[in-house]
């Protein structure tokens, strides 16, 4: 048997993590299963469409737009090379954030944001995390931040803040790993 601490605490984490999978699994397929008319309206979406100029299959009336490429200037801050996992969060003017991971390596990685007022525009951009490396997947979580994960070995969780107001936080009680995402 082994007797090493942080193997132990890993067992422990996964043992109550897998029972705590199974309790909201359980609950949400006793409890809170998609009705029939919520199925309906994903239905009444229609049939996609053929490609549009982005190359996006969208149902008939919806469109696509490039916000931004690898490496364009956007209110002074260079978007990023690479992107990967990403979300968006809801601000307090009724506008949004979208954040986007930047799987690069040798700390050459992190996280941008683009913030959008309510019509849609984009009216800043910013870095949330810098100087980290293979930020793959990630995930929000439920108090709106954004959990940034390395793909690394000993790679680290960061929680980052959507604004950009509050410096990320390496999250250590989930482990120093390759971690893919966060749900």
């Amino acid at each position: 048997m082994n007797n090493d601490p942080i193997d132990y605490q890993r067992r422990k984490l996964l043992r109550y993590g897998c029972l705590g999978l199974g309790a909201a699994l359980a609950h949400h397929v006793l409890f809170l299963a998609p009705s029939k008319a919520a199925m309906l309206n994903l239905a009444s979406v229609g049939p996609l469409q053929t490609p549009d100029k982005n190359g996006l299959r969208l149902p008939k009336g919806y469109t696509s737009r490039v916000i931004a490429y690898s490496g364009q200037n956007l209110f002074g801050y260079p978007w990023h090379a690479a992107p990967d996992g990403g979300a968006t969060f809801a601000t307090g003017e009724d506008g949004w954030i979208y954040v986007s991971n930047s799987e690069m390596k040798h700390n050459a990685g992190g996280v941008g944001a683009l913030r959008f007022d309510r019509d849609g525009k984009l009216i800043n951009a910013y870095s949330i995390l810098k100087n980290t490396s293979l930020n793959c997947a990630g995930g929000p979580t439920p108090w709106q931040t954004w959990l940034s994960c390395e793909e690394i070995e000993r790679g680290q969780v960061w929680e980052c803040d959507p604004l950009g107001k509050k410096t990320a936080q390496v999250r250590r009680a989930l482990g120093r790993f390759k971690h893919e995402a966060v749900a």
